[in-house]
């Protein structure tokens, strides 16, 4: 399956990385993980206050962009504003279920 996107805003690598995770293809997730996963996990790890809730935000955030990539629309934002905006969702979602 094919998908295209508007080049100006999400680079080829970004296309590609997409494409892969919307065929349910493990190699995107290869990719989103190599290419992601640190910065991700900084976001996660200030925004969640600590090494084991860094972590848990980070899996749930893969396992959301996994079931989640066909809510990506490049017209709406940048790929990597999709992955922060997903960082910071599930962070909230967590420190809340920890505060009940």
């Amino acid at each position: 399956m094919s998908h295209s996107y508007t080049l100006h805003q999400i680079s080829l690598a970004e296309q590609r990385i997409v494409s892969l995770l919307k065929d349910k293809n493990k190699e995107g997730f290869e990719l989103l993980y190599d290419t992601y996963s640190k910065s991700l996990y900084i976001l996660s790890w200030h925004l969640a206050g600590n090494s084991s809730m860094a972590e848990q935000v980070m899996e749930n955030t893969f396992i959301y962009i996994w079931k989640n990539i066909d809510s990506f629309l490049p017209a709406r934002s940048s790929f990597g504003v999709w992955l922060v905006c997903i960082v910071k969702g599930e962070a909230i979602k967590l420190i809340n279920s920890t505060k009940s």
